[in-house]
Order: structure tokens, then sequence, then C-alpha cells
């Protein structure tokens, strides 16, 4: 069972949580300017794209898996989680990039289908 957010008051009546990570609040910002840092470094360096998404989606499930099991709360468990997500957005990045490459290739031909036929019908 895991431990209770505990709730203080100060002297003055004050409601205080219990001490945070300064992390905390930034952790998905951390994770996205690390996930920006690894995508440029791809680019630049250019190894496979599937040994790239093949590490990056088993650091994901460890890093998860050891904020679950291994951290309770505190800073170890903050950075777990900004490993954790940064990688998701590492491997996410190529499959919406490929989803979308894909949609637009499907709707240009789609329109270039259309065009044709329309072309074709008003000669006749």
């Amino acid at each position: 069972m895991s431990d209770p957010l505990v709730i203080e008051a100060d002297a003055d009546g004050r409601v205080s949580r219990e001490h945070r990570s300064p992390l905390a609040g930034r952790r998905i910002m951390a994770a996205a300017i690390i996930a920006v840092a690894e995508v440029v470094a791809i680019i630049a360096w250019r190894p496979s794209l599937l040994l790239v998404v093949l590490v990056a989606s088993v650091v994901t499930v460890l890093a998860a898996w050891a904020s679950f099991k291994l951290a309770k709360h505190g800073l170890l468990r903050d950075v777990l989680w900004v490993i954790a997500l940064s990688q998701a957005m590492v491997v996410a990045i190529p499959l919406v990039l490929g989803v979308s490459l894909i949609a637009a290739l499907i709707v240009a031909v789609v329109l270039l289908i259309g065009i044709v036929v329309l072309i074709t019908r008003s000669r006749f």
C-alpha cells in the first residue's frame, strides 16, 4: 500500500503539502527538451531508425516499470518518469511523421485521380 499524501497546516493556518521534487511540475517540459535533443542527434548521426525505436521502447518500459516498482516518490521517480516520457516521445515522433506522410500521399493520389477524372470528363 502506498503512503498517503501528507498535508500539514502551518502556524498561521495555511495548508502546505509534503516536500515535492524539483522536477514534479516540470516533467513533461524536461522530457520534451530531451526528446528534441535526441531527435536532432538522430538526424545528425543517422543511426538505424529501427534500432533507435527498439532501444527507446525498451528504455521506456524499463523506466516506467522502475518508477512504479523501485521508486515510490521523490526525485528518483521524477527522473525515471522524465526518461520514460522522453523515450516515448522519441518512439512517437517517427510514427506520427510516418502516418502523416502516408496520409498526405493518400490524399495527393486521391486528388490527382480526381483531377484526371475531371479532365477526361470535360473533354468529351
